[in-house]
This record gives C-alpha cells, structure tokens and sequence, in this order.
C-alpha cells in the first residue's frame, strides 16, 4: 500500500479533504506507533519495502539511496519495464568481472534487453550491464528501515508491507476524529488496536513458516532476521 492509497481511504472516512499535509503527520504518527509495537515482538524482524521509479536519462547505474528516503539494509529483487513491455521483468544479478556482464558492457546504443545484468555493489548501488535507455521504468524490493511518509519526497514512491498498513491507516483515522471530538474516535482506536495485534500474529507467523534449515546457527527469531533493529 503506497501512501497515495493510505490517503484516499483517510480522506474516504474523515471526509477531510483539503489537508493532505495535516493527514500525512498523522500517518506518519501512526506508522510510528505501529513500528514500535512490531519491532518489540519481532526484534529481528525483515520487512520488505517496494520502490518505483523512471530514469530520467540514459544510464548505467541507479544509487538507490538516493531513490529511497530511508535506510537500506539489502535489496531482494530488482525489476525493468522497458517501453515494449506489459511486465516488470526481475533483473538478473551478476559480478561485474562475469563473461555475461562483460559482453553487455560494450552494446551501444542505450537500450533495454530483458533480462537487464546488473551488478550490486554497496548494498543500494545498480550498475547495469549496458547503458539503460531513458524512460525505462524499475522497481526495487529493499530490506531496511521503514521511510517516512512525505508528500515531497520519494517516499510517496514507496509500499508498505501489507500486514500492518491498514492498522496504520485505522490508528490516523482515530487520531483525526479525536481531535475534532467525533464520537467514533474510541471505535477506530479500538479497531486499531485489533488490526494491529493481527499484523504482529502474522509477521511472527511468517516468521516461523520461513525458517532456514540450512543454516547450521538459525536465528531465534527465524528466517526472516536480517539484524536487530536499534
């Protein structure tokens, strides 16, 4: 859920609609008081974001942190759409040094073959293969952090985890009628609540159906740890 659908459903219940700025703050509120319910009960917790965007000239790289206004810890999967496609179509990863990369590397001129050979460096840094045409749409599904919700900046660009957005949503709501003493305030913070607590069964559960058997020293926590939150 993208903070686009977080606001149509905010402005639906409220009928507040000629105040995004207010609405996003207490989004914003809400996200935080969600975050810091989950990351008590799931202290190891791996929540993935999504991110979209269009290059806006031709290129050779993505710097991700500079795409994302929040903290990267990883990326899981990386995705083109070129002008001819229907799809976002996963990129494959590869070393920089990979005969496949190499023989990419000299193709002239900017153009999209699918699929794109990128290599990560960095975490957050996209070299591509060849040279990425202009108007190429991507998508990243990152590891990190969760942004803040900004009506200026790439965060509007950003989705959520599904599992907790509505709870997120639900706890703004109850935090705007309470300010302007609507008699359904205690009912959407109550709703709140219950969303919440439903987010965190799910994301524990996801947590235990995922663990690695692999790993001769798994997490406590699960498959899904990736490193303790601060």
């Amino acid at each position: 859920m993208s903070l686009d659908d977080m606001l149509v459903l905010v402005r639906k219940r409220t009928k507040v609609t000629n105040d995004d700025d207010w609405l996003v703050r207490e989004l914003n509120d809400a996200q935080d008081w969600a975050w810091q319910r989950i990351y008590v009960t799931n202290p190891d917790i791996q929540l993935t974001f999504g991110t979209t965007g269009t290059l806006a000239a031709d290129a050779t790289s993505l710097d991700l942190s500079t795409a994302v206004s929040s903290t990267i810890w990883g990326l899981k999967t990386f995705w083109f759409k070129g002008a001819a496609d229907t799809t976002y179509v996963p990129a494959v990863l590869k070393d920089e040094n990979d005969p496949a990369f190499l023989a990419l590397d000299v193709l002239t001129p900017a153009q999209i073959i699918q699929p794109v050979i990128v290599a990560l460096t960095n975490f957050n840094v996209l070299r591509f293969a060849n040279n990425i045409i202009s108007g190429t749409q991507w998508q990243a599904d990152w590891i990190g952090e969760p942004p803040a919700l900004s009506l200026n900046t790439n965060a509007a660009n950003t989705s959520f985890p599904r599992v907790s957005h509505m709870a997120v949503v639900a706890r703004a709501i109850a935090v705007i009628y309470d300010s302007i003493d609507d008699t359904r305030a205690q009912e959407w913070f109550n709703l709140s609540t219950a969303r919440l607590s439903s987010a965190i069964h799910a994301l524990k559960r996801r947590q235990f159906l995922t663990k690695s058997s692999t790993k001769p020293y798994p997490s406590r926590s699960g498959g899904l740890g990736f490193r303790p939150h601060p």
